[in-house]
């Protein structure tokens, strides 16, 4: 799925976007995000409403123009481990990654039932996961890796490794994360 471009119709959750005001970097790109929401008619974000999921988009490749870009877009992926909604079974790496799309309908809506993630257990400490949604390659990095590191058990390392889909055009579509611990 091509990045930063919406399905038509497309909502997220406030509280998804709410990663725009915990991420370690938001000194970097607050002010393009206040700017957005002021010109889009939103005073402050409601954690229960339901925003077009455009708008963020528009935030993220404004950010992905800016400098520290990879680092920023990486850290609002993390961010989004701490607010986007997951469900109450998610409490391993290997669970919360197998129940990654499910997190991704849960927290947009009015999109299709394959915008999202493809997931794949390889073996017991790996996990691909096929990126099939518009945000942008490193913030889905940043959260994949923000995930594992999150739902981790003590004394285990987890390493997350991308393959672009297309890497002469990567923004055309989307990419393949390997994910591994041990």
């Amino acid at each position: 799925m091509q990045k930063y471009k919406a399905t038509p119709g497309a909502l997220v959750i406030g509280s998804a976007m709410r990663n725009f005001f915990v991420s370690l970097n938001q000194d970097d790109f607050i002010t393009i995000v206040e700017k957005k929401l002021i010109k889009e008619g939103i005073a402050q974000l409601d954690n229960d409403e339901w925003y077009p999921h455009q708008i963020s988009l528009d935030i993220f490749n404004e950010i992905a123009q800016n400098v520290n870009a990879t680092q920023n877009l990486v850290a609002l992926g993390m961010a989004y481990v701490k607010t986007a909604t997951f469900p109450p079974e998610a409490d391993t790496i290997e669970k919360a990654l197998m129940l990654l799309h499910q997190v991704y309908q849960l927290n947009i809506k009015n999109i299709s039932e394959t915008e999202g993630y493809e997931i794949q257990r390889v073996s017991n400490d790996h996990i691909r996961v096929i990126d099939l949604n518009p945000f942008p390659h490193d913030t889905v990095y940043g959260f994949i890796w923000g995930i594992a590191n999150r739902f981790k058990e003590v004394n285990t390392h987890p390493t997350v490794v991308r393959t672009y889909k297309n890497e002469a055009d990567p923004d055309s579509d989307g990419a393949v994360y390997d994910i591994t611990w041990e």
